[in-house]
């Protein structure tokens, strides 16, 4: 995740201009920024700044835990970009469109994405099948018992592998989002928004724009 902290650099993201930022005009942080706390101090006092979580990244997160984590550095006028892949809820192409998304990702480039990740923690997991019969065993979904989406109407498409004692792993989710879904579920949560751009590369992936405002922040934040 990226933050900066001048206005300028916002109007020339929004208007597609980018200018270089060399070493010395970055701070560098190593943080989990699920789990960002107040008095993390990652702010800087040249007023409000603006937060960025980049190439659909956030379709692989818990929304709700992600937006609590950011609420506890954001102050009121902060603005949130979030990009992400969109579906339209009553778009008539809706079915070819997550067939191809299925097939995309069932694929054995993806298998090997995973391998890694799933060989660190498989021999500790007690599992008794080789690491690659789990592999083999990967399954993609657009719905599973284990995984609830938070944003309505998002189709998260979930990756898992049979493991110990008959339950499934889930090793990746890629959620897409009804945009307007999405921006309801911030505004609910202190993020209004101001803006939504379309790639001209994918018309279905989008930047969204929120602005925080903290007196909006739910009282379960």
């Amino acid at each position: 995740m990226l933050y900066a902290t001048a206005q300028e650099l916002m109007t020339l993201f929004l208007k597609g201009e980018y200018r270089v930022f060399y070493e010395n005009q970055l701070s560098f942080y190593l943080l989990d920024f699920m789990t960002l706390g107040s008095g993390d101090s990652l702010r800087n006092p040249h007023g409000p700044m603006a937060w960025f979580i980049t190439g659909g990244t956030i379709g692989n997160l818990n929304e709700e835990e992600f937006f609590k984590s950011v609420s506890n550095q954001c102050k009121t006028g902060d603005w949130l970009m979030i990009s992400m892949d969109t579906i339209d809820k009553e778009s008539q192409d809706r079915e070819s469109y997550l067939k191809e998304v299925k097939e995309n990702y069932d694929q054995p480039y993806v298998r090997d994405f995973l391998r890694p990740a799933l060989a660190t923690v498989w021999p500790h997991l007690g599992n008794k099948n080789a690491i690659e019969d789990a592999v083999g065993k990967i399954s993609v979904e657009f719905s599973h018992p284990e995984h609830s989406p938070k944003v309505p109407c998002s189709v998260p498409l979930i990756c898992t592998t049979p493991a110990k004692d008959g339950q499934d792993m889930v090793l990746m989710v890629s959620t897409r989002y009804d945009v307007d879904s999405f921006e309801g579920f911030a505004g609910e949560r202190g993020f209004k928004h101001v803006g939504t751009y379309e790639s001209k590369l994918n018309s279905s992936f989008k930047m969204l724009v929120l602005e925080y405002d903290a007196e909006a922040r739910p009282g379960t934040y």
